[in-house]
């Protein structure tokens, strides 16, 4: 075990600082309901102590460390039941931490004046302290049990307890080795627990390319606002990565990705410290943050310019259009309707960022549109899971093929020429053709799209057909994507 080692096993529980600080939301949530719990089995244990020393001259000496303690754990347990939210932070293990240590201080003065008996002094302390500590900061811990074996021993020397003052301190040094092993465990273990939790739940609600939560994440947010109503200060906000289409056509995917990545960057430096920012799909981003509106307004101005200088491996300048909505432009406003209301002004001056590059997206929709209704059916496929998607189809090619597989392309395609769609003639021509596996060979060795002509049955005709694949921008041999075009040729 190396120097680092030994320094994250005391400061973070055999963690390193930035696995430590990832699970800090999670061990500030675990601490409060730990104040909480402990602070009540506590506050029972010191009453029972503080009854019995009434009526025991043998403990009557400890009562005046009962009734601080008595004190201490019900302010505790009161202080983290009424103000829970306002706890959930690094304040309130602080306070706490600073009381824990005054106790110790008052324990051992007041102990070592009323009693011989120094372990029935800090016995009480740590019990309400072990379990505080364990899961919020492990060195602590090693500070406190450091403290009290001074206690002990101090405790020892004051009362001038003579000949055991050396079983005393043996005593005093093999609690605190006991106790570091104890903590050392504890704290590991712990932490282990802690941090697995958080890669498990991590896993769904945290985006792998950006890092940035995710759209689940983004609505169990939303759903926390569905009651009462909303801050004033909220502000959604909905972003959209301008140009990913054609960075991944003309660059690569490897560019696309950076694409993402910056505009996930520029997001975060600008607003990271207001709320919450979202990766809810491909270059689309959303935010619920908590800021006033003059602060707001600068903070896009400062977006835009540090998206606009942004300077990559591939990509120099981001562009992104944005819309948002503040929670007090109206009265009893949903946080659907803000999102709503933020998307629509987002839409729009996406519209009008590619208006302005001479780009009309309606004319472009309108023109795919109209392409689709010129094929019988358009499928994207993929021949690596033998899996397909409907793109588009004639409602009476739909009908038709009701009893078709849903699933496979390869046993879809098969469906199509037993079912007697496909002419006799060119039935085991098609079948050859159109088979995963001469699909696979076919792309490896071309770069062109592979066409099939055949008649096929439409009514009671057959009429002159092709099919078409064309494969995806992306297509490799480890994700072989690509559309199958099928049209209605017309000659008989």
């Amino acid at each position: 075990m190396n120097k680092e080692d030994l320094r994250n096993l005391f400061l973070y529980g055999g963690l390193t600082k930035a696995e430590y600080e990832s699970i800090e939301e999670q061990r500030t949530a675990e601490n409060v309901e730990i104040f909480k719990a402990v602070s009540a089995v506590a506050s029972v244990y010191f009453i029972a102590l503080f009854v019995m020393a009434l009526f025991n001259d043998a403990v009557s000496k400890n009562l005046k460390v009962y009734v601080v303690m008595v004190i201490v754990s019900l302010l505790t347990f009161v202080t983290f039941s009424f103000s829970k939210e306002k706890l959930n932070s690094q304040t309130g293990p602080t306070v706490i931490y600073i009381l824990l240590v005054t106790i110790f201080i008052f324990s051992i003065i007041i102990g070592a004046g009323v009693t011989t008996n120094y372990l029935a002094v800090t016995f009480p302390a740590l019990l309400i302290a072990v379990p505080l500590f364990t899961v919020d900061r492990p060195y602590r811990l090693h500070i406190l049990t450091f403290c009290v074996t001074i206690g002990f021993i101090v405790t020892a020397i004051f009362n001038k307890r003579g000949g055991t003052l050396k079983m005393d301190i043996y005593n005093a040094v093999c609690f605190f080795v006991l106790a570091q092993v104890i903590i050392i465990y504890t704290c590991r273990t712990k932490m282990r627990a802690s941090l697995m939790l958080y890669r498990v739940e991590g896993l769904s609600n945290v985006d792998e390319l950006t890092g940035f939560l995710n759209r689940r994440s983004f609505e169990n947010d939303c759903d926390k606002y569905t009651d009462g109503e909303l801050p004033s200060d909220l502000v959604v906000v909905s972003v959209d990565v301008n140009g990913l289409k054609d960075v991944n056509d003309k660059l690569g995917h490897i560019a696309g990705d950076e694409l993402i990545c910056a505009a996930a960057e520029c997001l975060k430096s600008c607003f990271g410290g207001y709320g919450r920012i979202y990766r809810t799909g491909g270059d689309e981003f959303m935010g619920l943050l908590n800021i006033d509106s003059e602060r707001f307004e600068l903070l896009m101005k400062n977006f835009e310019t540090t998206t606009q200088r942004y300077k990559g491996e591939y990509i120099t300048g981001v562009s992104a259009s944005y819309g948002y909505c503040y929670a007090n432009e109206a009265e009893s406003i949903s946080v659907d309707e803000l999102r709503k209301i933020s998307d629509k002004r987002m839409y729009d001056a996406k519209a009008a960022y590619y208006s302005r590059k001479g780009v009309d997206r309606r004319g472009q929709r309108d023109a795919f549109n109209a392409l689709c209704a010129s094929y019988v059916k358009i499928l994207k496929i993929n021949l690596s899971d033998d899996s397909y998607q409907v793109v588009s189809a004639r409602p009476e090619t739909e009908v038709s093929e009701r009893n078709y597989s849903k699933e496979s392309i390869s046993q879809y395609l098969r469906d199509i020429a037993l079912d007697g769609n496909v002419h006799p003639d060119d039935l085991e021509e098609f079948i050859r053709l159109s088979s995963v596996k001469y699909m696979c060979e076919y792309f490896d060795e071309h770069d062109e799209p592979l066409s099939i002509f055949y008649k096929r049955k439409f009514d009671k005709d057959f009429n002159q057909s092709i099919m078409q694949v064309i494969p995806t921008s992306d297509y490799t041999k480890e994700n072989r994507t690509a559309f199958l075009y099928v049209k209605d040729i017309g000659r008989k």
